[in-house]
């Protein structure tokens, strides 16, 4: 274990001195400030504007670091032999595929929270309000995005350094769409089975994204929220252990 953490702390820490990631992190910090500047008739209006575009923001952000940092730490690595400095010592193929999947969710759960924390405060201070939608979101949308982390892991040793992330945001989309292709298909004039075959393939074999919104937790005192973010949590905890195992299972078998 504690291979895996230093391997991923050192990503976190690279990472967190790259001007990239800090010139992405104050633009997206000021677009969202920028929305508490805006007029409007309604208070109420402008914290839902503010806590809409700013999750969504949150949200894009997040699964850009995660193909990112995962394609470059771990394809990009091992196309330019610079994985073989971790490999050759004490530390094995799946230490190393780990830590490098933990360190970046680490990275892109911290740009997420300020991004969430700053929606927190703009509403807090704007309003009075103590936005716990806010709380719950970052952590759904971190369940969802530790899963892109799976997916595009999983992609970055099993296929090249354009084909990983093309198909991890593929697999993303596919995600969220699931409902509509299962819609599209079934208006195609499609067989009985071959609906239910996509329904069962988009609903449980394919990560799917539909119920990772604060919609679904946002009831008048949050009835039912403790319970369905378990769920969730459940849900992306096996996902996260089968794609990153299966990826580590490949991995090992792999020639570099």
């Amino acid at each position: 274990m504690g291979r895996i953490t230093a391997i991923g702390k050192y990503l976190f820490l690279e990472s967190i001195r790259d001007k990239l990631f800090i010139a992405l992190m104050l633009i997206s910090v000021i677009i969202v400030a920028g929305n508490f500047a805006l007029d409007f008739f309604e208070q109420g209006i402008q914290d839902r504007i503010i806590f809409d575009f700013g999750s969504a923001l949150a949200s894009m952000l997040g699964a850009f670091l995660c193909l990112y940092l995962t394609v470059s730490h771990v394809r990009a690595q091992l196309d330019s032999k610079q994985a073989y400095f971790i490999l050759t010592s004490e530390s094995s193929r799946t230490h190393f595929l780990v830590g490098k999947w933990l360190g970046a969710i680490a990275f892109t759960a911290f740009n997420v929270l300020i991004i969430f924390g700053e929606i927190f405060l703009i509403v807090y201070f704007n309003s009075g309000i103590f936005s716990y939608v806010s709380v719950i979101y970052f952590y759904i949308v971190m369940l969802k995005l530790s899963i892109l982390c799976s997916i595009t892991a999983f992609f970055s040793v099993t296929s090249s350094l354009v084909v990983a992330p093309a198909l991890s945001v593929f697999f993303y989309f596919l995600g969220h769409w699931g409902n509509y292709l299962t819609y599209a298909v079934a208006k195609s004039g499609s067989g009985h089975y071959t609906i239910k075959l996509c329904e069962f393939a988009t609903g449980y074999l394919l990560p799917n994204f539909k119920y990772f919104t604060a919609e679904h937790v946002v009831t008048e005192n949050f009835a039912g929220a403790a319970q369905y973010l378990a769920w969730l949590t459940l849900y992306a905890v096996a996902a996260d252990l089968i794609i990153i195992g299966a990826a580590a299972a490949v991995f090992r078998k792999k020639d570099l």
